[in-house]
């Protein structure tokens, strides 16, 4: 059975030939790229990210409620500077997972 056809002279060609026997074309075998899994990589990345902003910013906040009860003051500013910027990148990242979500392709 012929499945693929020559990209040289355009002759059908059977699964097994790894050349063309008209003009000696070497046959390139086109891998298919699975949505989902491309999908899955793209998720798993992103909510990584997302994670680990998270747990930076409970961090932060950490650190500064503990340096507030062991001195009686902390450096607000820079570590509310800190923690706006997880927060901004925390709810980004999410926003990125949720917009994924919705695009989940089907299995087929």
């Amino acid at each position: 059975m012929f499945t693929h056809i020559c990209k040289g002279c355009g002759r059908q060609l059977s699964e097994s030939d790894t050349h063309c026997p008209e003009c000696n074309l070497a046959v390139t075998r086109e891998e298919k790229n699975d949505p989902l899994k491309t999908w899955e990589s793209d998720y798993k990345r992103i909510r990584f990210h997302w994670i680990i902003s998270v747990v930076l910013f409970w961090t932060t906040a950490g650190i500064t409620a503990g340096l507030y009860l062991i001195h009686g003051e902390a450096y607000v500013n820079e570590l509310v500077f800190i923690s706006a910027v997880l927060m901004a990148l925390g709810v980004y990242l999410k926003t990125k997972v949720l917009a994924l979500e919705r695009k989940k392709p089907d299995r087929q």
